[in-house]
């Protein structure tokens, strides 16, 4: 996975919506990358896009 995979995936998963999208990222390092995060940034303020980054939990414990 690479920040242009992961910003054709969620372009292609919104392309056609009428509705606010749910996005919610695990912490995939891609997701964390200034171009994907920038893209978030500008996506979320034009269209109905809301992000929300879910943390795995410490399994080593």
């Amino acid at each position: 996975m690479n920040t242009d995979l992961s910003i054709g995936f969620m372009e292609r998963l919104i392309a056609d919506s009428r509705q606010k999208v749910f996005l919610f990222l695990d912490s995939l390092k891609v997701h964390y990358a200034s171009l994907v995060s920038a893209w978030l940034v500008e996506e979320g303020s034009n269209r109905s896009l809301l992000c929300s980054v879910l943390l795995a939990r410490d399994q080593s414990q």
